[in-house]
């Protein structure tokens, strides 16, 4: 039995072929399931703004203890923990810690503590931080990667 050897200049099978193509996707089922990546305007701290970008960053909320946030308020009036965590103020109806941080965002953007890029890109960072437990093999680790705009579909009938 012959092999399969694709097609010719014109689309018709080449010569010598026996059996059938090998079974592929359709092309629209194949670009369908490609994401699509593209470049976005990133809104970032403005370091003529704030000065030294390390007194307003913080880390991730849920890793953050309330002395941490003590520690991170106290370094700089525009940390990000102001968003991210706002703290809680005794007296507080539920949900005003939330409605400050937002009152707060919509500040730093009207003065320009936080502004956004000129023009779109895709963004690559490196991270490198010291592990919290100092016994491990490694202790300094680095993480690197990109931030790009992601297009979500629906999943179709059947999918997921």
């Amino acid at each position: 039995m012959g092999r399969w050897r694709g097609r010719d200049r014109r689309g018709g099978p080449r010569r010598g072929h026996e059996g059938g193509p090998p079974s592929q996707p359709s092309r629209s089922a194949t670009i369908a399931s490609v994401p699509l990546l593209r470049p976005f305007r990133a809104l970032r701290y403005d370091a003529a703004s704030v000065g030294d970008l390390s007194a307003v960053i913080s880390p991730p909320y849920d890793v953050i203890d309330p002395d941490l946030q003590a520690r991170l308020l106290a370094r700089h009036p525009r940390n990000s923990v102001r968003l991210d965590l706002p703290e809680g103020r005794p007296g507080d109806e539920p949900g005003a810690r939330y409605r400050r941080a937002a009152a707060d965002f919509v500040a730093w953007r009207s003065d320009s503590t936080l502004r956004k890029d000129p023009g779109p890109a895709v963004y690559v960072y490196e991270q490198r931080y010291r592990a919290a437990d100092a016994s491990m093999a490694e202790p300094e680790r680095v993480h690197r990667g990109v931030f790009t705009r992601l297009r979500l579909e629906d999943l179709g009938p059947g999918g997921g």
